[in-house]
């Protein structure tokens, strides 16, 4: 067991994850007359940084700026139904300094949304971004990710440990299978994802502007259709199912390169005490714990995370 004074807690402004019971219907009304709105322009969106550049790379779309050689490299995992239009504040923070790689998940943001189940397997997403590491040609990366991302990113570090410098895990996913509900999420999403798989993966194919769901609380309606409408129903099920179709926790035992994971405290999706206990069997890990915070930390807690972020990239060098 590690010396438990390595954990840190930052104060955070703490962000109601429920809605009061009269404003219900008024929240709902709201969600109706945000959901009919044109969306911004990409070039619009607050915090855009014109140094990134929006490619497409095996059917994934992703951003990033020059990349220089004498530079460290940070690549961004989105979650479950985001895009990397959840990162816009981090290119703003990090694009002059870094070498910086953001990337939309298969079915998510501009990405395909193909129709096997497969394709949407977390070790299918590690595949595709390690190629794209390489065509790039940048090594040692730093990756940065956020709850469903963070799967991802285990992947990436079980595959092709050898490209990364070290990892950072905002909210990271795990005991995922013991957290409130997931015994009902185990039962519903399967079958979601089985009777959805003769339809097509519709979706808007259109960024996010972020900002106007800050605040986030961990439940909200408002976001979760916005993101639903984004990617397409299918291919929301079709990412959550693979949530379920592992045992993750024993991946994450065996990470061996250096973690920080980012979490808070008042998380209602993955308990802060499940990764205090995941921090303390890692060799060379630590937590952060954002008082106050809930999951949705890349949203609610730019500035914790973009300086967490660079103390731990500088720290590598």
């Amino acid at each position: 067991m590690r010396d438990p004074g390595v954990f840190v807690t930052v104060r955070s402004v703490r962000l109601r994850t429920r809605l009061p019971a009269p404003s219900i219907w008024s929240f709902l009304n709201s969600f109706e007359e945000e959901s009919m709105k044109t969306p911004p322009a990409r070039a619009e969106f607050s915090g855009i940084v014109a140094s990134m550049e929006e490619k497409k790379f095996n059917g994934m779309s992703y951003r990033v700026n020059a990349i220089l050689p004498e530079r460290r490299t940070l690549l961004f995992i989105h979650g479950l139904s985001g895009s990397l239009s959840a990162w816009y504040s981090y290119e703003e923070a990090f694009s002059k300094d870094f070498n910086m790689i953001t990337v939309d998940l298969l079915g998510h943001g501009l990405s395909d949304r193909p129709r096997e189940l497969e394709n949407y397997a977390p070790n299918a997403s590690a595949e595709r971004i390690a190629a794209l590491i390489d065509a790039l040609g940048v090594r040692d990366v730093v990756l940065v990710s956020h709850s469903y991302g963070t799967i991802v990113a285990l992947e990436l570090v079980r595959l092709h440990a050898a490209r990364f410098a070290g990892a950072i895990f905002m909210a990271a996913v795990y005991h995922i299978k013991t957290q409130r509900l997931a015994w009902l999420m185990r039962i519903i999403v399967p079958c979601l994802a089985f009777v959805l798989t003769p339809f097509p993966a519709v979706g808007h194919d259109r960024r996010t502007d972020y900002s106007r769901f800050v605040p986030a609380p961990d439940w909200s309606l408002r976001r979760f259709v916005n993101d639903v409408k984004n990617m397409g129903i299918r291919s929301y099920f079709f990412s959550f199912r693979h949530v379920y179709m592992r045992d993750w926790d024993s991946e994450w035992l065996k990470l061996k390169l250096p973690t920080l994971f980012l979490h808070g405290s008042h998380d209602s999706f993955v308990s802060v005490n499940s990764v205090r206990e995941l921090s303390n069997h890692l060799t060379g890990s630590r937590l952060l714990v954002i008082k106050g915070g809930n999951h949705i930390l890349p949203l609610n807690n730019v500035p914790e995370m973009t300086s967490a972020i660079r103390e731990f990239a500088v720290a590598l060098t």
